[in-house]
């Protein structure tokens, strides 16, 4: 009887040790995935043209200052895939260069504010890395491009329930039913691949919570215009 249990609890430690390498494993490969996602061949080629462009009519201090913005959101991102959490505080600094660099390829077309609320110290928390940019870069190239006016991008970072940060992303763009009737696929059960990717990223992260972890919304549901999108991400102290 003595040997059967502990067979039995030997076998039970060794399946939740593979339970766990395989969770690893799986998060490991998303994330991977993400740093695709964030680093888009058409911005990177887009950014250091840009770049040239102040080159070549000899404006060469907004060369040094963007292509230093473009070295450090290259090392940023490279640093942050090796991460399993980064400081918010990096994290928005991260986001703080790359909406710069887009204004720039995007000649100016929108602006942006990111803000963190009170009762958050956003150099006292981390989160997962990558997992808010790829929906900065939809709302851009999928709400703020194809609007006619000029745009408006707000990122704000406020408490959640006990150990979650909320993160809502808005634009004043064309909208979400709208941009999905521009694409091929107009079907509504179309997500997007940042949508799915971090949606699992974030289950995987706290499987025992099965809450809802990603909101996107048309804003027209509110009588406005744009896109909001809401991320409920596990905070690490």
């Amino acid at each position: 009887m003595f040997y059967t249990l502990r067979i039995r609890q030997i076998k039970r430690k060794d399946l939740i040790a593979r339970n766990k390498l395989e969770t690893e494993r799986n998060i490991a490969q998303l994330e991977q995935q993400a740093l695709l996602l964030q680093m888009n061949p058409h911005f990177i080629f887009n950014a250091l043209n840009s770049i040239q462009g102040f080159i070549s009519t000899k404006e060469t201090s907004e060369a040094k200052r963007y292509l230093a913005k473009f070295g450090k959101l290259m090392r940023q991102t490279l640093e942050n895939s090796r991460e399993s959490q980064v400081v918010l505080e990096d994290e928005i600094s991260m986001l703080t260069n790359y909406l710069d660099l887009e204004k720039l390829c995007q000649s100016d077309k929108f602006e942006y504010s990111i803000t963190v609320s009170d009762g958050l110290d956003e150099s006292q928390v981390s989160i997962p890395p990558m997992l808010i940019q790829p929906f900065v870069e939809n709302a851009i190239l999928h709400g703020i491009k194809p609007s006619p006016k000029k745009g408006h991008i707000s990122i704000n970072f406020s408490l959640g329930e006990a150990g979650f940060i909320i993160c809502k992303i808005r634009d004043n763009g064309i909208g979400l039913n709208a941009s999905l009737a521009m694409k091929n696929d107009s079907s509504p059960e179309h997500k997007s691949a940042a949508y799915e990717i971090t949606k699992k990223r974030l289950n995987m992260m706290d499987e025992s919570d099965k809450k809802p972890n990603v909101f996107i919304s048309d804003l027209s549901e509110e009588g406005l215009r744009g896109t909001k999108v809401e991320l409920r991400i596990p905070v690490f102290q």
